[in-house]
């Protein structure tokens, strides 16, 4: 091969591999911070001594949106904030596309601003899984509970033949409709006044 071609071929490599190193560097710094949520406080919304009053401790909940270059980067309010040591988001919309939008956010506070974010994060998680918990625990109680009525109920009804079951169940549990009294039509009961009454299917369920 003639120097000249050789010498065409390498630099034709050398640009490939550059602007290949380039594309790659630039989808990792986007993979990076593209998406990622991050914590501003007012401080550095407003400025030092110019943070309206009562808006002190609020952080402000915003998402990177795009990445310019490796220092600067577009990020948007997403209309919620928390405040310094609380434990839920609250709701803050935007006035104008100048709150909402900012195109000059330096990726160099990225680390603190998204730790912050995580930080808050994870109290806000825990909170909601501790209701949760407290929730299913409740629901646990009450269902042991109902199962020890019942229980009971069916010991009641065994120890005595005669004991008067309607009695027994509507003192224990809700009614779905009202109590119909009707005239049997069949039976050794046809000709005489009875009574019926709709329970629900749990304690149905459980009685049988």
């Amino acid at each position: 091969m003639p120097p000249a071609k050789k010498k065409q071929k390498k630099q034709q490599g050398i640009t490939a591999a550059l602007f290949g190193g380039e594309q790659q560097k630039k989808e990792a710094v986007h993979r990076t911070y593209k998406g990622k949520r991050i914590l501003l406080k007012a401080a550095d919304i407003y400025g030092r001594n110019k943070v309206p009053e009562g808006e002190e401790d609020f952080n402000f909940l915003y998402v990177v949106t795009d990445i310019d270059d490796d220092t600067f980067a577009s990020i948007e309010y997403e209309g919620r904030y928390i405040k310094d040591g609380a434990d839920n988001w609250r709701s803050y919309p935007a006035v104008d596309e100048s709150d909402f939008v900012m195109d000059n956010y330096r990726l160099a506070c990225f680390k603190d601003d998204h730790l912050l974010y995580n930080k808050y994060l994870g109290v806000v998680k825990k909170k909601e899984n501790d209701a949760a918990q407290k929730a299913a625990d409740k629901l646990a109680e009450e269902a042991k509970s109902s199962l020890d009525n019942i229980d009971d109920l069916r010991d009641k009804i065994m120890a005595d033949s005669k004991v008067d079951k309607f009695e027994l169940l509507k003192d224990e549990f809700e009614a779905i409709r009202e109590l119909i009294t009707y005239i049997s039509d069949s039976g050794k009961d046809a000709g005489k006044q009875a009574q019926k009454q709709l329970w629900s299917e749990f304690m149905l369920n459980c009685l049988l």
